[in-house]
Protein backbone atom coordinates (compact mmCIF):
# COMPACT_ATOMS: atom_id res chain seq x y z
CA UNK A 1 0.00 0.00 0.00
CA UNK A 2 1.35 3.70 -0.94
CA UNK A 3 1.65 6.47 1.57
CA UNK A 4 -1.40 8.38 2.03
CA UNK A 5 -1.72 11.97 1.26
CA UNK A 6 -3.51 13.53 4.51
CA UNK A 7 -4.83 16.68 5.52
CA UNK A 8 -5.28 17.84 8.97
CA UNK A 9 -8.01 20.53 9.27
CA UNK A 10 -6.85 23.31 12.61
CA UNK A 11 -8.86 25.67 13.78
CA UNK A 12 -6.77 28.93 15.46
CA UNK A 13 -8.07 31.23 18.20
CA UNK A 14 -6.27 34.11 19.12
CA UNK A 15 -7.28 37.20 21.23
CA UNK A 16 -9.00 35.02 23.33
CA UNK A 17 -8.97 33.72 26.98
CA UNK A 18 -8.08 30.21 27.00
CA UNK A 19 -9.18 28.31 30.18
CA UNK A 20 -8.28 24.73 31.34
CA UNK A 21 -11.59 22.71 32.26
CA UNK A 22 -11.73 20.28 35.75
CA UNK A 23 -12.69 17.70 32.38
CA UNK A 24 -9.19 18.86 30.68
CA UNK A 25 -11.19 20.59 27.90
CA UNK A 26 -10.34 24.13 27.02
CA UNK A 27 -13.07 26.85 26.70
CA UNK A 28 -11.44 29.98 24.77
CA UNK A 29 -13.24 33.07 25.48
CA UNK A 30 -14.30 36.01 23.05
CA UNK A 31 -11.55 36.39 20.41
CA UNK A 32 -11.49 35.40 16.48
CA UNK A 33 -10.99 31.97 15.43
CA UNK A 34 -10.34 30.64 11.84
CA UNK A 35 -8.93 27.85 10.25
CA UNK A 36 -5.76 26.17 8.26
CA UNK A 37 -5.77 23.06 6.65
CA UNK A 38 -2.04 21.37 7.28
CA UNK A 39 -0.78 19.08 4.11
CA UNK A 40 1.12 15.99 4.96
CA UNK A 41 4.78 16.31 5.48
CA UNK A 42 4.90 20.11 6.93
CA UNK A 43 7.40 20.59 9.39
CA UNK A 44 6.69 22.56 12.46
CA UNK A 45 8.38 25.08 12.05
CA UNK A 46 6.67 25.75 8.35
CA UNK A 47 3.60 25.33 9.65
CA UNK A 48 3.73 27.97 12.50
CA UNK A 49 4.92 30.17 10.01
CA UNK A 50 2.31 29.59 7.60
CA UNK A 51 -0.56 30.04 10.04
CA UNK A 52 0.72 33.12 10.99
CA UNK A 53 0.74 34.42 7.18
CA UNK A 54 -2.66 32.96 6.65
CA UNK A 55 -4.16 34.90 9.62
CA UNK A 56 -1.88 37.91 9.32
CA UNK A 57 -1.04 37.57 12.78
CA UNK A 58 2.68 39.35 13.93
CA UNK A 59 4.55 36.09 15.30
CA UNK A 60 7.08 38.60 17.25
CA UNK A 61 5.06 38.93 20.65
CA UNK A 62 2.64 35.62 20.00
CA UNK A 63 2.92 32.00 21.96
CA UNK A 64 1.69 29.45 20.08
CA UNK A 65 0.55 26.60 21.55
CA UNK A 66 -0.95 23.37 19.62
CA UNK A 67 -2.61 20.20 20.54
CA UNK A 68 -3.91 17.47 18.57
Amino acid sequence: MGIEDKTLLCFCHWGKRKKVLPNGSISNGGGITDQVIAKTGVNYEDFVIAVFNRLGIDPSDVAFYSDV
